[in-house]
């Protein structure tokens, strides 16, 4: 080997070396134990601190309303598809809300949320303004 070559080996060895070793100047240099998987936690509807605009109890379950109301909002407002997003959630919950997909703002949202055989829905203007033909679409899944 002449001196080029073991100058190479010798470089590359040392980076090697910085990969797998602590850094001398850290505080603490013993590895952290790594807590067993924590298990995820359940999505839920958001927690809302605003009053919602309407508050009105449907029959039967946040599935069949979820499709209702998605069919009337957009033969209603005669909206594109792609600015109506529905979330589900793991308890049977719903969510509806009105997107900009350009922004990803979010407009006016509904939730559904299951009780008893029948469904709490709760809507939420979102700093927009709310038309008094939301609550007839409310109203035409009753």
């Amino acid at each position: 080997m002449n001196m080029k070559q073991v100058s190479l080996l010798l470089l590359s060895t040392m980076i090697l070396s910085a990969c797998v070793t602590t850094d001398p100047f850290a505080q603490n240099n013993t590895p952290k134990k790594t807590s067993p998987i924590e298990p995820k936690k359940e999505r839920t509807l958001p927690n809302r601190t605003e009053e919602p605009t309407y508050n009105i109890t449907l029959k039967g379950q946040p599935e069949a309303a979820n499709t209702c109301l998605r069919q009337a909002i957009l033969s209603t407002f005669r909206i594109p598809e792609e600015f109506l997003q529905s979330e589900s959630f793991p308890r049977g919950d719903y969510n509806i809300s009105l997107i900009n997909p350009a922004t990803g703002s979010t407009g006016v949202s509904i939730d559904l949320h299951k009780k008893d055989g029948s469904t709490d829905a709760k809507m939420y203007a979102n700093g927009t303004t709310v038309s008094k033909a939301w609550s007839k679409i409310l109203h035409q899944c009753e």
